[in-house]
């Protein structure tokens, strides 16, 4: 019942963009030369559409962290947000871009990291069940030869390849990327 809901707002986000896009580009087809005022129109259009874009694909994101953090049916034992980073807060996100974002907690306590891996494994475990994200962008290894990977590309998490990883939990204890932490460790991390 949640994955049909959570499927359901999904095609309703694409959509809307999908029709936002079409009737962008009405307005260069109707016109043989594309000067100046339609090109700099076109752009505040298209950028509108985008930013409208980041908004839904955000909100349908946090709704999933929601709802995953009612799955579990523990309370969170700190206070947290869940932060986007990549295209969402660029402001630049299509419906079918993979979700990269953090978990900034107030403890970094050990029951808390588990808490908030359990967390994100379960938004993971929602996204999956949307049936976009083929295994071989989740760089497993052991499902090769076994089977045709058939899930469409869509709405996913942030890979766990080498270069990807951008998630709470990090791209594996290789080259562990792990985005669960205190506003001070994140800025720590990145203030060299």
């Amino acid at each position: 019942m949640l994955t049909n809901s959570l499927k359901k707002e999904l095609v309703s986000i694409r959509d809307k963009f999908r029709e936002a896009n079409e009737n962008a580009e009405t307005l260069v087809s109707g016109s043989d030369s594309f000067d100046q005022s339609l090109s700099s129109n076109f752009y505040d259009v298209m950028k509108t559409i985008s930013l409208n874009c980041s908004n839904a694909i955000g909100k349908f994101a946090g709704r999933i962290i929601k709802e995953s953090v009612d799955v579990l049916s523990v309370r969170p034992p700190c206070g947290f947000d869940a932060v986007a980073i990549g295209s969402i807060a660029r402001r630049e996100a299509t419906p079918y871009s993979d979700l990269e974002y953090l978990f900034l907690v107030k403890s970094s306590a050990q029951d808390s990291i588990y808490y908030f891996e359990t967390l994100a494994m379960t938004t993971y475990f929602l996204m999956g069940n949307l049936c976009e994200t083929k295994l071989s962008y989740m760089a497993i290894e052991e499902r090769e030869g076994w089977f045709e990977d058939k899930a469409q590309n869509g709405f996913k998490i942030d890979g766990l390849a080498k270069g990807a990883g951008n998630i709470p939990t990090g791209n594996g204890p290789q080259n562990k990327n792990h985005f669960i932490m205190t506003p001070l460790q994140l800025a720590d991390k990145y203030s060299a």
